[in-house]
């Protein structure tokens, strides 16, 4: 953290202005700031974005982390783990860029083509576990509770749940909390590792695959 005086000091997110502002007194170039920013090796990048979290969304992640902690990794290696990813068919991030003259912003070659109604998406779910990997399955439109059952539990779950013997990891989305779907895992005697915290991607191994 860049010290500007005894007592006051810089926020990672404010401006050079802004930290001109804080020296009312003794005013100083924003260069000077740049300057002593980088001697400190400070520099102006893009923050990383994260899920924002409540107080009990903390509590109830690090409750989970501390008791799985004490699992032997023998049983992790019974466990398959799942999720459902979107992926955008031509993402447009605002960060591709092109050379061109100053005179040649519409010049055909120049420019970013875009659909009238986007780009487009396909989502897919997949399963892991310890011996592999279960097929990429195609999401097509809305996943309900009922195509959950049909097109995914029932053809590609529950076969290897009882050819392996494992637990079955799911996150807390609508058609995975749906009664339909508890029953069906209840009456196929599929184990299932819960209460899954919320809003807890990052402790889905899946999510580094």
């Amino acid at each position: 953290m860049f010290v500007i005086s005894r007592t006051k000091r810089v926020v990672k997110s404010q401006t050079t202005a802004e930290i001109n502002n804080i020296r009312q007194n003794n005013p100083i170039s924003k260069w000077t700031v740049l300057r002593r920013l980088k001697t400190f090796g400070l520099r102006a990048r893009r923050p990383a974005c994260r899920t924002r979290l409540t107080p009990y969304n903390i509590r109830n992640r690090l409750d989970w982390a501390r008791i799985q902690s004490f699992w032997p990794r023998q049983v992790w290696n019974d466990h398959m783990f799942s999720d459902e990813s979107k992926f955008l068919l031509e993402r447009q991030d605002g960060r591709k860029r092109v050379f061109r003259r100053v005179n040649e912003r519409f010049v055909p070659h120049c420019l970013s083509q875009a659909r009238a109604f986007g780009n487009g998406s396909v989502m897919v779910w997949g399963g892991i576990t310890a011996a592999g990997k279960t097929p990429l399955v195609t999401v097509h439109g809305n996943l309900t509770a009922r195509r959950y059952i049909d097109e995914i539990l029932r053809p590609h779950v529950v076969p290897a749940i009882h050819n392996q013997g494992l637990t079955f990891m799911q996150d807390n989305a609508p058609a995975h909390r749906d009664r339909i779907t508890n029953q069906f895992l209840y009456e196929n005697n599929i184990p299932v590792l819960h209460p899954w915290s919320p809003y807890s991607p990052d402790l889905n191994p899946i999510e580094h695959l």
